[in-house]
């Protein structure tokens, strides 16, 4: 399941992270099927793999913050841990 974008920006905000004003969402694509997701704001960027079944948080210098557990129900994520 996608992680919804206000799930996300819950994360920013728990994570005392100003990601800025939302972007946009892009689609990743491997032989034209869906792979994931690229999540945008002015200040922050999440990536989404259904392979891997989490997201991944990165700061405005691409530093990963944080993984993120994607559970099947809505789209709803629970923090897995922060990187060091």
């Amino acid at each position: 399941m996608t992680p919804s974008r206000e799930s996300l920006e819950q994360h920013w905000h728990r994570l005392g992270i100003e990601a800025g004003e939302y972007v946009g969402t892009a689609l990743l694509l491997a032989d034209a099927h869906l792979v994931g997701r690229r999540f945008r704001w002015e200040r922050a960027q999440a990536t989404w793999f259904a392979d891997e079944g989490e997201a991944k948080l990165f700061d405005d210098d691409g530093h990963l913050v944080a993984r993120l557990v994607v559970s099947s129900g809505e789209g709803r994520i629970t923090e897995r841990r922060h990187a060091a």
